[in-house]
């Protein structure tokens, strides 16, 4: 594949989310249709351009569509159920990564590490969003190596064995998380500098008055132990939490916003595209 094909890639990633990033801002939430969109293509493009024989495409493309449904469908499974789906993708992708050529497995297996990787993110509550994690195993499925348009992105890898070393969603993720802290950070602190509302949460959130907090997407970041009103310096995810402080006489109190992480994740992922993953000036 050349740049007119990751060219097409950005296009198809960016059309994309770009409505998903509008739901994320405006409801929290985004529709699994739009992630189901950019597997299929990510699987049209495996199948038509993934390197190595026919029948090992097919297996890797059938691993991706299991992928798919195991995050996409809402289920009730147990663990028994889920442990026969795990095996059955890493079978539909280890076979062809054993037995094809190397083109297939710089496809396959970047795909395969991003989806293990962004689940153990979100089944250790290091990710919070379920929509973030599959987007980015989503961006997975099309992107398996850094997009080259020919004049971006200006920092470029320095060989293909160079670029396989890296996961593509990863940095993706990486660039999201440090322009989300940043524009954060800085409307925090420049918001409770001007309110006078100095302290130790200053850096995390915000405070508001207790009625309003049902009625606004944020988290309470106090709690009521043993009676009292205390900080606990994180998201409480908890519904009855403003019951509680209620009942506890608080009037006013920290909350942080619920982030719509699709945002800086698509803003990550056009940062690397134009510009480059940093790390491959070292």
């Amino acid at each position: 594949m050349g740049p007119l094909a990751d060219l097409i890639k950005v296009l198809i990633v960016t059309a994309i989310m770009i409505p998903a990033c509008i739901s994320d801002w405006r409801k929290r939430e985004a529709s699994e249709l739009h992630w189901a969109l950019m597997g299929s293509a990510g699987m049209v493009f495996v199948a038509l351009y993934g390197g190595g024989e026919i029948w090992a495409r097919g297996l890797v493309v059938l691993g991706m569509a299991l992928m798919l449904f195991d995050v996409l469908v809402d289920r009730e499974v147990g663990a028994r159920e889920q442990l026969i789906i795990y095996a059955v993708i890493a079978l539909l992708f280890l076979i062809p990564i054993v037995a094809s050529g190397w083109v297939l497995r710089m496809t396959a297996i970047p795909i395969l590490a991003t989806y293990v990787m962004m689940n153990i993110l979100y089944s250790s509550e290091l990710m919070q969003g379920g929509a973030d994690a599959t987007s980015l195993i989503a961006i997975g499925m099309v992107f398996q190596h850094y997009p080259d348009l020919n004049w971006v992105p200006f920092i470029k890898p320095g060989s293909e064995v160079f670029d396989a070393m890296y996961l593509f969603p990863l940095f993706v993720l990486m660039a999201a998380l440090i322009i989300a802290a940043v524009v954060m950070l800085s409307y925090f602190v420049a918001l409770n500098i001007r309110r006078r509302d100095i302290g130790s949460l200053m850096f995390f959130g915000y405070r508001m008055d207790l009625d309003k907090v049902p009625d606004r997407m944020v988290w309470p970041m106090q709690d009521v132990v043993d009676g009292k009103v205390v900080i606990t310096h994180g998201a409480v995810n908890d519904p009855s939490a403003v019951q509680r402080l209620r009942e506890a006489g608080a009037a006013r109190i920290w909350v942080t916003p619920k982030i719509p992480f699709l945002i800086p994740i698509l803003v990550g992922f056009l940062f690397i595209v134009m510009v480059g993953n940093p790390l491959f000036i070292l």
